[in-house]
């Protein structure tokens, strides 16, 4: 399915946490599973504290073993099937103000870094800011994702996924007036 090598890994983790308790309950074989068994599963996870999030992963990754468990005729009834993840609560990602935005230019414009390194930290916050990047979206950022005529980077984010993200004319003039130094000191195709 092209997931990462850390959802890879969660979801290795979360059935073999699931085949332990199976083991535990004297359910050897794949069809003893049934929708009680995955309930007491759920309970245990509830017992043990585990976070909504967390639970609510754990399932995804069962949801996809019993899938194809299902697909290549192991079962002929998914046992998860009729299992809903638990509510969470989503919190609002937290954002950074305008206010604090323009403190930080004027701390980088009234340091005493050299032109470059203040070129280079005004384009950096002008992107992460205008263009609501992660840090690890920024720090990835190649010279070719950015596309200044049209006025779009190209993003490789989360889930091993790209997006294009639109740039405004401030955000693109502060990434040429960085790039017309840059050009000049290094030489890869690293954007920052």
């Amino acid at each position: 399915r092209r997931v990462s090598e850390n959802t890879e890994t969660s979801y290795t983790f979360d059935l073999i946490q699931f085949l332990n308790f199976c083991d535990s309950h004297n359910t050897s074989e794949i069809s003893l599973i049934n929708e009680r068994l995955l309930r007491n599963f759920i309970i245990s996870l509830n017992l043990e504290k585990l976070a909504p999030v967390s639970i609510s992963r754990k399932l995804a990754s069962l949801r996809g073993f019993f899938d194809f468990c299902v697909e290549q005729n192991f079962l002929v009834v998914n046992p998860i099937k009729y299992i809903k993840n638990p509510k969470i609560k989503r919190k609002l990602p937290e954002t950074i103000s305008f206010n604090s935005i323009e403190s930080i230019f004027n701390l980088i414009n009234n340091s005493e870094l050299d032109n470059y390194d203040k070129l280079l930290f005004y384009a950096i916050i002008d992107v992460v800011y205008s263009c609501a990047l992660r840090v690890s979206e920024v720090c990835s950022l190649k010279l070719n994702d950015i596309d200044m005529q049209h006025g779009t980077i190209r993003v490789f984010g989360k889930g091993s996924k790209y997006r294009i993200v639109p740039i405004g004319k401030k955000t693109i003039d502060s990434i040429r007036s960085y790039l017309e130094v840059r050009i000049r000191n290094i030489n890869n195709d690293q954007l920052f």
